[in-house]
């Protein structure tokens, strides 16, 4: 709009608030925050606007790990997921017939340790983390009273990142033994990307009671 405004915004949630678990008959570790910020005005006064936010997400925890084939070991790490999420636009209204929008997301999600637990020994412990870029832009147009059009463009990236969580043990082998998995995981590290491309256009026509829509994508 023309005016200026925003939201900032904060969700914490911590174990020193919560009660026992009914099963476990004890309190159970967890910790979150989330905060935010929300933002949006003119750029230029009825032609040109924006809009901005960003979150972020922290939640530590503590993995501990006790593998069947190894009684009475017990392995602790800390582990931290964290997220970030970005957001921007701007819609300008080019002339009484033609409006234009550009959008642009980005996003992360990262966890530098994370254990399957089970058979698997913790050195088979995994940094995984994902990525996804948006972005879009719009052109629409109305050419008379009956007849409008539309023009999209947008771009998408996603990528999925398996890694493992020490460095060190990359070159390991894995080894399998009953009962049990030590080392590197076999399959790791994995990474895979996509990338879409795309385009759109859209013609609509109105006449009396009918209405007409072409267009190719």
């Amino acid at each position: 709009t023309n005016k200026t405004s925003g939201s900032v915004y904060g969700f914490a949630r911590d174990d020193k608030f919560n009660a026992d678990d009914a099963i476990a008959g004890r309190v159970l570790p967890y910790s979150n925050q989330q905060i935010g910020v929300a933002l949006g005005g003119p750029i230029v006064q009825d032609k040109m606007h924006y809009f901005i936010s960003y979150e972020y997400e922290r939640e530590p925890t503590t993995i501990i790990a006790s593998p069947s084939a190894l009684p009475g070991q017990n392995f602790s790490f800390p582990s931290k997921l964290t997220q970030n999420s970005f957001l921007g636009r701007v819609d300008r209204q080019a002339s009484e017939k033609d409006h234009l929008s550009i959008r642009g997301s980005y996003w992360d999600w990262k966890n530098p340790f994370t254990f399957a637990g089970g058979n698997d020994h913790p050195s088979a412990a995994g940094d995984r983390s994902r990525k996804a870029i948006n972005a879009t832009g719009n052109w629409s147009r109305v050419i008379n009273s009956n007849t409008s059009s539309q023009f999209k463009v947008g771009y998408s990236h996603f990528d999925w990142k398996n890694e493992t969580a020490v460095p060190s043990l990359l070159s390991t082998p894995n080894l399998a033994f009953p009962g049990i998995n030590i080392g590197s995981p076999r399959n790791w590290p994995q990474n895979f990307i996509q990338n879409t491309f795309s385009a759109r256009y859209d013609l609509t026509w109105h006449k009396g009671k009918h209405d007409m829509k072409i267009g190719g994508e």
